[in-house]
């Protein structure tokens, strides 16, 4: 009998275990929208990875950011003096100003996974957030918004 009584508690014992380990539940994920690496590291308390971020998100600006044929029309959705030339020779185009980035990134137990996601964030002239678009000439005729 006693044997079988310490059998019958180890295994109410280990039941919580064996059904936190075929737990399916995916992991949580850390995102957010920061103008700044010190307000992304007051929120994350990681500044190696907002620093990261910013300089992946400021790089992907000019490619990831919508373009226009002239400054009024950027102007026109970004406000003045939020838009820039980007680009050189036949290849220019308008594009607003960088103002902010994305960052998201996987959580394992309460604490960041390794990698992290990012791009640019532009604020348009209704100080709404844009995220970087498929269709990068909102003006061209063929396609846009």
């Amino acid at each position: 009998m006693k044997r079988s009584r310490t059998a019958v508690l180890l295994a109410m014992g280990a039941t919580p275990l064996l059904l936190s380990a075929c737990n399916n539940e995916p992991d949580a994920t850390r995102s957010g929208l920061y103008t700044s690496v010190e307000a992304c590291t007051a929120a994350t308390h990681d500044v190696a990875t907002c620093s990261d971020a910013y300089l992946k998100a400021h790089q992907e600006a000019e490619a990831e950011a919508p373009h226009y044929a002239t400054a009024a029309t950027c102007e026109a959705d970004f406000g003045l003096d939020q838009c820039i030339q980007r680009g050189s020779g036949q290849h220019s185009f308008y594009g607003p100003l960088m103002t902010g980035f994305f960052l998201s990134q996987m959580m394992h137990h309460g604490r960041a996974a390794n990698g992290f996601n990012s791009a640019p964030a532009f604020r348009d002239r209704w100080n709404s957030w844009r995220r970087p678009v498929d269709d990068k000439r909102p003006d061209n005729p063929a396609g846009g918004s």
